[in-house]
């Protein structure tokens, strides 16, 4: 086969495969490339979840059961401190940093203020 078919053969394949992607079935949407449907899903960030659902940094998640937070998914119960979730009851977020309740950070260490003291370097 001479070299200029072989090319446009790959040429079509490419342009075929590209237009299957994107082409999606009556009833359905285009999400970025993925097809889905709007009455059972949403799209958003290049990702497809179902309605009941939310979308945080790309991922789906339960907005009944978790929040989003610095593009993190924690539990409810949780909250989020510089991209890491922490247990607001036990912990703190000071300064970035997660540190048990009771003590204070200094420069990203967890220090006991009523025996020890930051000294910043």
């Amino acid at each position: 086969m001479p070299p200029l078919i072989i090319i446009a053969t790959v040429l079509l394949i490419g342009f075929h495969t590209s237009l299957a992607a994107t082409s999606c079935s009556r009833g359905q949407a285009n999400c970025n490339g993925l097809c889905y449907d709007p009455h059972r899903q949403i799209c958003g960030s290049h990702t497809v979840c179902d309605k009941t659902q939310s979308v945080c940094n790309g991922l789906c998640y339960d907005p009944h059961r978790q929040i989003c937070g610095s593009n993190t998914i924690c539990d409810k119960t949780q909250s989020v401190c510089n991209g890491l979730c922490y247990d607001p009851i036990q912990q703190i977020c000071e300064s970035n940093t997660i540190c048990n309740r009771g003590q204070r950070a200094c420069d990203g260490q967890c220090y006991d203020p009523t025996w020890e003291a930051c000294a910043k370097k």
